[in-house]
């Protein structure tokens, strides 16, 4: 998260952090009233009092630390009722969770517990922008669930955002299922639900296409067992999901008014892991890794034991040991997709060099 400066109207302009490492689980302070949680953030350059559409306020703010000697920052929910009126007293009124970054853009949602239901919540969405002349809010519109088999905006781990130019962003959320066509073939669909900060509708629109076959690979289909594990921004241009078993899907917002163009990079030298593998998922994050660095699209992959007995289901004698580090480059104006080596480091021998 890229926090940028904040005016101080007494002091000038005072820089907070370059940029922060965010939970995404976010904290939650009960106060007695909204004057209460006002006093709580007074003197707190990151507090901005939000007003949601039904009338209820509450205030957040960071706790900024600076990485990596920090540790990691937190987004705080101020919320002016007081957990003793919750249905348990193990339970807070609500819960505040970061579902994505990009640059100085926060996309987080806050789940509100029901006066009415037991344990029933309510989720809501917002975003907040750090820079600027103060940080702001903005409350996003409810998706107003339709009947499908898989509502949108439901799982925390599929919604993204992408900041584009002066203070514009999207917001968009993936569904990926399969269909069966006339002639029997099974075949994956995928639907974007798309929010634009700069529409005047201020509605979440549908967009919905066949998925993608991955890219130089002219007989490769789309994987039936997709699972997102992640959201990326990329070049204030690319949303991507990332499945750490599969590779990148990635939509191309550089034209609101066309058709979304999805691209499947699929992470190289691989072959596909088996049914049995990604329906366990099997804790790919612990050797596999895509982040943004220097506005680029890494890819982390660890060869190891671990990684080695999933792939082939088997035990034998260990191979070598190495970290291999990928960058996703566009190739030409297509946007064609191709993973290059960056780095590769050799586990055997770091070993051996800490050892001696």
């Amino acid at each position: 998260m890229d926090t940028g400066a904040v005016p101080d109207p007494e002091e000038g302009t005072v820089v907070i952090l370059d940029s922060v490492m965010l939970d995404r689980i976010g904290r939650t302070h009960c106060h007695n009233g909204l004057g209460a949680a006002r006093k709580a953030v007074k003197g707190n350059k990151t507090a901005v009092q939000v007003d949601m559409d039904s009338g209820r306020s509450f205030y957040v703010s960071f706790t900024l630390a600076a990485p990596p000697q920090g540790g990691a920052s937190y987004l705080d929910l101020h919320w002016p009722e007081s957990s003793a009126k919750s249905v348990s007293p193990f339970k807070q009124p609500a819960y505040p969770y970061v579902r994505a970054i990009d640059k100085d853009l926060v996309l987080f949602h806050v789940c509100i517990l029901s006066q009415t239901r037991h344990c029933a919540f309510t989720t809501h969405l917002f975003v907040y922008t750090a820079a600027g002349p103060s940080p702001s809010v903005q409350q996003l519109p409810l998706y107003h669930d339709d009947g499908r088999t898989m509502p949108f905006l439901g799982d925390k781990s599929t919604t993204g955002i992408l900041r584009r130019q002066e203070g514009r962003y999207i917001v968009a959320d993936l569904n990926l299922y399969g269909k069966e066509n006339a002639t029997g073939n099974y075949y994956m669909c995928a639907e974007l639900c798309i929010f634009n900060s700069n529409s005047r509708s201020r509605m979440w629109r549908l967009s919905i296409q066949d998925a993608p076959k991955p890219q130089d690979q002219s007989n490769g289909q789309f994987p039936t067992l997709w699972s997102t594990d992640h959201v990326l921004a990329l070049d204030g241009r690319f949303m991507c999901w990332v499945d750490y078993f599969s590779g990148v899907l990635l939509s191309d917002f550089c034209n609101m008014r066309l058709s979304r163009v999805l691209h499947f990079v699929p992470f190289p030298g691989e072959e596909e892991y088996t049914a049995e593998v990604r329906e366990e998922r099997c804790f790919a994050q612990r050797f596999r890794s895509v982040s943004i660095s220097q506005g680029k699209m890494r890819f982390v992959h660890i060869d190891n034991d671990l990684h080695t007995e999933l792939h082939t289901g088997c035990q034998g004698q260990r191979p070598s040991q190495k970290i291999t580090i990928w960058t996703l480059n566009m190739m030409d104006a297509n946007s064609r997709f191709k993973w290059e080596p960056h780095h590769v480091i050799d586990l055997d021998r770091l070993w051996l060099t800490a050892d001696t």
